[in-house]
């Protein structure tokens, strides 16, 4: 068994099919929230616009 810095050895091919599965998955689940047009997309798109027009806001203060 390899150690580096107290954790076992992972391959670089191991931790490349975790980014993929990932990937598959986050994209998958945007799919079916933004294709169907579901209330609950519409409402996240909304709550994203209201952070960031919050924050640009809050960072223009002086």
């Amino acid at each position: 068994m390899n150690i580096r810095h107290g954790h076992p050895a992972v391959s670089t091919r191991q931790r490349g099919n975790a980014t993929v599965e990932y990937t598959v998955i986050a994209s998958l689940l945007g799919l079916a929230l933004f294709a169907a047009a579901t209330p609950a997309g519409k409402m996240l798109v909304q709550a994203i616009q209201a952070f960031y027009s919050d924050l640009t806001f809050f960072l223009s203060l002086p």
